[in-house]
Formats: structure tokens, sequence, C-alpha cells
């Protein structure tokens, strides 16, 4: 029995490496990441997220916002393996929202 318990810790390590691998656990990151930036920093706007796609064009995610009056935006978020930093896209949406809501 006791040489059978290592398979269990190795069977999970191994299903949350096939997942990151395959995108599925960076891309749930870059949602959260980005949804919770988002609130954080223009709460007046009220954005949504839409979706959340690889980019391989930029090398990183590329998130999506509507907001509620209908207008989309989208930035990236990267660094591909643990997307937390919103880059390229951002600054659009700081200027909108420092020309509409401030």
């Amino acid at each position: 029995m006791k040489k059978k318990m290592w398979l269990v810790p190795v069977a999970v390590i191994a299903i949350i490496a096939v997942f990151w691998i395959t995108g599925l656990i960076p891309k749930q990151i870059a949602r959260v990441a980005g949804t919770n930036y988002v609130k954080e920093h223009f709460p007046q706007m009220q954005l949504e997220c839409t979706g959340v796609e690889w980019a391989d064009v930029y090398g990183d995610y590329l998130i999506s916002f509507k907001d509620k009056d209908g207008n989309t935006y989208s930035c990236v978020v990267g660094p591909s393996v643990f997307p937390i930093s919103l880059g390229q896209g951002l600054f659009g949406i700081e200027e909108y929202y420092a020309e509409n809501y401030k």
C-alpha cells in the first residue's frame, strides 16, 4: 500500500502540468488578473471580460472587455507562462477613462 502512495502526488502534478502547458490554467489566470485590474482602475466603466485567447502575434494572451455602453476594449496580458501584467492596449483604455470619467 505504501509503495503506491507516491502515485497520487505524481498524478496530481502531471495533471496540473498538462493543464498549464495546454494553456488552460494561464488563460484563467489572465482572465482573473485582467478583470481585477480593470475593476480596480476603471470602476466607472463597468468593464466585463468577454474573452481571453492566445495571440501568436504578441506572444501573450489577448483579453477583451465590453463596457456598459457596448464599446469593446482589448489589451495583451503577459508573460505567457504566468499572465498577470496588462500591456499593449491598456493606454487606450486609460486615455478613454481619463477623458470621459474623471
